[in-house]
């Protein structure tokens, strides 16, 4: 199979790879600009934070129901995929039950 850049991008490994980046990123960046409260660090870290947070929940979600719902798919062969890419967005339902 030749790799091309339209199979990486539509991989279903890459999709899920860079959806939990950016959601563990997010994290990693709203704690590192804590020390910065009241300069414009702070201001523009957390907004960017903010911004890539819901993003990766968004993404999460549209992924995962891309996933299970996609034609051609072996379903069992890619649930560990499924699951990884769900994370962010199972995150944060837990958050709003408990």
């Amino acid at each position: 199979m030749k790799i091309t850049s339209d199979n990486i991008i539509s991989s279903v490994k890459f999709r899920s790879i860079i959806i939990i980046s950016f959601f563990f990123g997010t994290i990693l960046l709203s704690n590192l600009v804590k020390p910065y409260r009241g300069t414009s660090i702070y201001q523009y870290g957390s907004l960017i934070s903010l911004i890539t947070f819901l993003l990766s929940i968004s993404f999460s979600f549209i992924n995962t129901i891309v996933l299970v719902f996609e034609e051609n798919q072996d379903y069992y062969k890619n649930i560990v995929w499924i699951i990884l890419s769900a994370i962010p967005f199972l995150y944060v339902m837990i958050l709003f039950i408990v």
